[in-house]
């Protein structure tokens, strides 16, 4: 029966992803087969994956990651390394006082807050929340919803700050990358 509620809990989860990514929802694949296999979950209690599966998960996410860097990508890199340092120190201390608040303001452990709260990509910080001991639902509802928000609320802020003509041009001249 196992392998049976794996194997239909796949489907679901692959079921949901091409629901999500032929409606053009930004992360449509995650978010659609979260979604739909949380929504299985809740109404059957039959979700179920292999034991290993989040190590392959990871190793995935790492090629993906990996395949992406090449030298083209570290001599960029190198003309904004003090850009890239304030940023992570302004990231870094941003993450740990919201996470901190929100730990303060909730009943979640510290590990789920900060996983939550830190920026970055929705997939690998909810699968390596759950290296740490995270409650990794938490930290992946959170960050659906923050992406939803960004999706709903970035593109109006882009709008008011970008001159006529980027907007006209689809191009930012003034971002060196």
């Amino acid at each position: 029966m196992q392998y049976f509620n794996i194997f239909l809990t796949l489907v679901i989860a692959a079921a949901g992803m091409y629901l999500f990514t032929k409606l053009k929802v930004p992360g449509g694949a995650m978010i659609g087969s979260m979604l739909m296999v949380a929504l299985f979950s809740i109404f059957t209690g039959r979700a179920a994956v292999f034991p290993w599966f989040k190590y392959f998960v990871q190793v995935c996410s790492g090629i993906l990651i990996g395949s992406k860097i090449n030298k083209e990508t570290l001599a960029r890199l190198k003309d904004l390394w003090k850009v890239f340092l304030v940023i992570i120190i302004m990231l870094v201390i941003e993450t740990a006082v919201f996470g901190i608040l929100y730990f303060k303001l909730t009943d979640f452990d510290i590990v789920s807050c900060m996983f939550s709260i830190a920026p970055g990509g929705m997939t690998d910080l909810t699968i390596l929340s759950a290296e740490f001991g995270a409650n990794s639902v938490v930290v992946g509802v959170m960050h659906v919803f923050r992406q939803i928000m960004i999706i709903m609320i970035l593109p109006t802020i882009a709008v008011r700050i970008a001159s006529p003509e980027e907007m006209i041009a689809g191009d930012n001249k003034r971002i060196p990358v």
